[in-house]
């Protein structure tokens, strides 16, 4: 995490109330400005924030503001400061601790990717027609190439931050999202193997042999490394490209083998897209409750509690029948 500005932007008349919540903070590292000359017009505060204190400074404002009219709080990133603003003693602290960002910034990079836009569709099938290329002609590159530019993580990160804060709206967007984009990969395989002879040779597309617990194993780590990347509002390609494996070749695949009449593989490869979406979502979605990402009000944190315990439990035993279902399947 790196150091922050809260802008405050208020009215004249709440302002004291702000400065209250301020004064224990060093005086040199926030200050109040007046918008105009006018009395009655508006106040500003800017807020110099330790990489761990934004969301404390963020969440006691709040509170105090709440039921005021006309105020506005902006978090804003920072290059760097002169002099640093951490001891040496509080850099080595801060060096052993897991930081979580400021949950305004998390949900609003969340939000961002999770949105069901045209570009989206669109990249999502770009991303699919490289991917059954790449399966039906056996070639590994093509395959990683895909899992590059699939932006499949933003909705399974909004699925598991939803039920984290309690935002239904978010839950249903995300999963809107992931479903359409899981829809546009099946069409596109399936229409791309319509103008392609289905490769029976290739090993990409080989789904005769047993599912094993490994499938689970690797979207329980996808899930637990995506969201840590998330609450550190350090998501990477990489991380994208490591949910995205879990994803998009067994869909990609899906759609190649129900086009070719393969239809037992076919639903091996299904089959293995439900296990990896329940697994990514239930290892991030324990990943942001263990890091504190919760809401600020009291109600809408024991509504988010109750979301989040029947959501795991729901998860949790779902992932404990495909867990069986594959012992049995690796079984037989």
């Amino acid at each position: 995490m790196e150091t922050r500005i809260i802008q405050i932007i208020l009215p004249h008349g709440i302002a004291d109330k702000a400065a209250e919540v301020l004064e224990p903070l060093d005086a040199a590292n926030w200050w109040r400005m007046p918008l105009s000359d006018d009395e009655d017009s508006r106040e500003q505060f800017f807020v110099l924030t330790k990489p761990h204190e934004a969301q404390d400074v963020m969440d006691k404002l709040s509170a105090c503001l709440e039921g005021e009219e006309g105020w506005r709080q902006i978090l804003l990133p920072v290059e760097a400061v002169a002099p640093d603003l951490l001891s040496e003693d509080e850099e080595k602290e801060l060096r052993t601790k897991s930081l979580t960002a400021a949950r305004e910034e998390i949900l609003a990079d969340v939000r961002d990717n999770a949105a069901l836009t045209p570009d989206y569709l669109v990249l999502t099938g770009l991303s699919t027609v490289v991917a059954a290329i790449g399966l039906n002609h056996d070639q590994v590159a093509a395959v990683i190439g895909a899992m590059v530019i699939a932006p499949l993580l933003g909705p399974l990160m909004g699925l598991a931050l939803g039920v984290a804060l309690g935002l239904h709206r978010l839950l249903l967007s995300s999963a809107l999202s992931l479903a359409a984009g899981l829809g546009v990969c099946v069409l596109v395989s399936a229409g791309a193997a319509m103008l392609m002879t289905l490769n029976q040779e290739s090993q990409l597309l080989n789904y005769t042999q047993p599912i094993t617990l490994s499938t689970m194993a690797l979207a329980l780590a996808s899930g637990a490394a995506a969201g840590l990347a998330t609450t550190g509002s350090k998501t990477s390609s990489l991380v994208g490209v490591m949910v995205a494996a879990a994803v998009l070749p067994p869909v990609a695949a899906a759609g190649l083998l129900l086009a070719g009449g393969e239809y037992q593989e076919a639903t091996r490869a299904s089959f293995i897209v439900i296990v990896n979406v329940v697994c990514i979502t239930l290892a991030a979605q324990i990943v942001f409750i263990s890091k504190g990402v919760r809401p600020r009000q009291w109600s809408e944190l024991k509504a988010a509690e109750t979301s989040s315990r029947m959501n795991l439990v729901t998860l949790g035993g779902f992932a404990l029948v495909l867990a069986a279902v594959l012992l049995f399947w690796d079984y037989v």
